[in-house]
């Protein structure tokens, strides 16, 4: 019992070593918690810093958890080493020298993370497939974000997703589960504080005039259509998508017949400015939905809505906040996000349903490419029916 509280501690000691904050003050003599971001981790170094303190910054903070583990392993069982891990983060956190404010952990919680990942893709608790959809999406947001909260805030949900359904749960998954949820909330922390700040400052005042929230918050119920449709059949999601649908169409008939109804709902911001004239996106939208579910096989109806519900969120979350090259209307970032969310819940989708990873790359990038092309009919209509067409095409092949 000794031996693995002494461990502990020393975990505890050694992950409380902040190169950050010993470089601040040896290099340019300032505590880096009070500078730039107020993060004692690798981004603010580099930022206030340099690039070399950044490497050391990131090269210790990445190694001291996987390092104290293996001390720890010479003297004491497997769930002390791993638990004395654990303590680094917490002591990287949370250093006793420093009143208890340290780093965020995102670096040292990364680096016990893969040491536990390695692990579970050794004893086969955990898939490749899995495993390079997450990197690949990692990277994509990393690009997007350059490094932003917001990578970790989106793939960390999807990942326990996936350890859930693939690992059994044991001392090492249930570490990992733990890892993940702190460094998720230190995440929130992160994006809540200096990053959105620095987002909403980005946001011209164009972009905020057309945003609905209402509307963009909304638009995930319809993630409800393919689960109806896994568990009470065609029959019933093709009535209930088809009564919605009709709603929505007699609504906007009615009030592009009336003009004062349809001006009165622009101002209460119901409908948008390009709207006012035209069925809205939210109708178009449906409507793709019901024919997609009556013309193609569950499997591709299920990941062509998904990926129209989903992609078009995270498209406009993530061209508003960090969109910066253009293409046509749209941005390159919203593009590649689009991408990302279409393979990430086509690969969840593949643990319910045989779908191979083939399709839901093709469907996935053409549904993206499909969303910024000016065609000159609505996207929420188009988007939808061509990645269908497109699976069917790979399926059929």
């Amino acid at each position: 019992m000794w031996p693995g509280i002494i461990a502990i501690l020393i975990g505890y000691l050694i992950g409380s070593i902040s190169p950050a904050y010993f470089l601040g003050r040896i290099l340019r003599g300032i505590d880096i918690r009070k500078q730039g971001s107020g993060n004692a981790g690798t981004r603010n170094v580099y930022r206030l810093m340099g690039l070399g303190p950044a490497i050391i910054t990131v090269v210790f903070d990445l190694s001291k958890g996987i390092l104290v583990i293996h001390l720890s392993s010479l003297f004491v069982s497997p769930l002390f080493a791993y638990l004395s891990g654990i303590a680094a983060l917490i002591g990287h956190i949370f250093p006793f020298y420093l009143r208890f404010r340290g780093g965020q952990g995102g670096a040292t919680g990364a680096g016990i993370f893969f040491y536990f990942i390695f692990i579970m893709i050794s004893n086969h608790w955990f898939s490749w497939p899995a495993l390079f959809i997450l990197v690949l999406c990692t990277l994509i947001l990393i690009y997007i974000t350059h490094l932003g909260a917001m990578t970790g805030l989106t793939i960390i949900p999807f990942l326990v997703t996936f350890i859930l359904l693939e690992s059994p749960l044991n001392s090492i998954t249930c570490l990992v589960l733990a890892l993940l949820f702190v460094g998720w909330i230190q995440l929130i922390r992160q994006f809540m504080g200096w990053e959105i700040r620095n987002l909403r400052e980005g946001i011209s005042g164009a972009e905020k005039k057309e945003i609905r929230l209402w509307r963009t918050f909304l638009r995930p119920l319809a993630a409800l259509f393919p689960l109806f449709y896994l568990f009470l059949g065609k029959r019933f999601v093709l009535i209930l998508v088809g009564i919605v649908t009709l709603v929505f169409l007699i609504f906007d008939i009615s009030r592009l017949t009336f003009k004062k109804f349809n001006l009165a709902l622009l101002k209460s911001v119901v409908i948008k400015q390009r709207e006012v004239k035209v069925f809205s996106s939210m109708s178009f939208f449906l409507l793709a939905c019901f024919i997609i579910l009556l013309i193609f096989e569950k499997k591709i109806a299920i990941l062509a809505i998904s990926f129209l519900t989903f992609g078009d969120l995270a498209a406009k979350c993530f061209g508003i906040l960090y969109g910066r090259k253009n293409i046509f209307e749209k941005t390159l970032e919203g593009l590649l996000a689009y991408f990302v969310a279409c393979i990430l819940f086509g690969f969840l989708w593949s643990y319910f349903l045989e779908i191979s990873l083939s399709m839901i790359m093709t469907g996935a990038a053409v549904a993206a490419i499909a969303e910024v092309l000016p065609i000159g009919i609505d996207d929420n209509f188009t988007v939808g029916l061509i990645s269908a067409s497109l699976m069917h095409m790979v399926k059929v092949i």
